[in-house]
């Protein structure tokens, strides 16, 4: 072989291995940003289609969970494969958003049984689905060969399930189990949530401010954020469906709160020092702006309390 001809082969032999991984990284970070999406718009579920005499509470439950499955799209599931298994942040901030809404049918659940009505099968169908993990893909080949239903399909089902709930709620056929004391328990759940998410995030800062690469600040963050935007979309609408809530002194300004905790959305989640400057401790602002929506939380449930009395 001329020497020549051993340069051509040498150079291919370079230039196809590095046009693969030039080809790969452009499939998975390319891929990436054009999945990676955090929908927080506050506007969402404003004016979301309920049935009359239904809850736009669970049409807003519903709602969002289908936005974020069949609009947003799943990625917490997403093969290794697919640019969308690579992310951090989304995955975190969609299974936030699944318990929130979770926790909240609980919250009906339980309401049904203090007022001494029967269990809603919708209603247990929608936990049940609900309950499923957020990582199952349609195969799992240390179990078996054979395709299973993804968390898409669950959830999907828990979907179809709330809304069959509201349309029998809205007929009379089902109690809400939206009574004073759901309404209080869920307030005070809330409550809670807000403080223990407040409580991390500062201990978060406190342990490990200041770190460049802190792997464990991004995921934190849009997890609170889900959590935050899902208890925006959802209390807004309990708001309207319980009359005594809307009028609450305080409750208007728990909203704003609440929203400004649920948008904050840097475009990189830094965990610099609180009083840093070029370099941001977004879990400190964002802690700062929970306890915000807390104290107002307080104030509005002090209010219902005294209308109660």
């Amino acid at each position: 072989m001329s020497t020549r001809a051993a340069g051509r082969w040498l150079r291919r032999l370079i230039t196809v291995p590095l046009t693969l991984a030039v080809v790969v990284l452009a499939y998975f970070g390319i891929g990436a940003v054009v999945v990676h999406q955090i929908d927080d718009d506050p506007a969402f579920a404003v004016d979301v289609a309920t049935p009359e005499g239904g809850l736009r509470t669970v049409a807003a439950m519903a709602a969002l969970l289908e936005r974020e499955i069949d609009r947003t799209g799943w990625v917490a599931n997403d093969p290794a494969f697919q640019p969308g298994a690579w992310l951090v942040a989304m995955p975190a901030y969609q299974i936030a958003i699944r318990d929130a809404i979770d926790r909240l049918a609980a919250d009906f659940a339980a309401g049904r049984t203090a007022d001494g009505l029967e269990a809603s099968p919708e209603l247990e169908a929608a936990r049940l689905s609900l309950a499923m993990p957020g990582d199952v893909w349609a195969f799992d080949f240390t179990k078996t060969w054979r395709p299973q239903r993804t968390s898409e399909a669950f959830y999907r089902d828990a979907v179809g399930a709330l809304r069959r709930f509201n349309a029998r709620v809205a007929i009379g056929e089902e109690g809400s189990g939206l009574g004073p004391l759901t309404v209080a328990s869920v307030l005070q759940r809330v409550d809670d949530e807000l403080n223990l998410m407040a409580e991390a995030a500062l201990a978060h800062v406190a342990a490990r401010g200041g770190h460049w690469l802190d792997e464990v600040g991004t995921p934190s963050f849009f997890t609170a954020k889900g959590t935050l935007y899902a208890h925006f979309v959802l209390l807004r609408a309990l708001g309207e469906d319980v009359e005594g809530l809307g009028r609450a002194a305080g409750w208007g300004r728990f909203l704003t709160s609440l929203e400004a905790a649920a948008t904050l959305h840097p475009a990189w989640v830094m965990n610099g020092h609180a009083e840093g400057t070029l370099r941001p401790a977004h879990l400190a602002t964002q802690a700062a702006l929970v306890l915000r929506a807390q104290r107002d939380l307080d104030q509005v449930r002090r209010a219902l309390a005294a209308m109660d009395a």
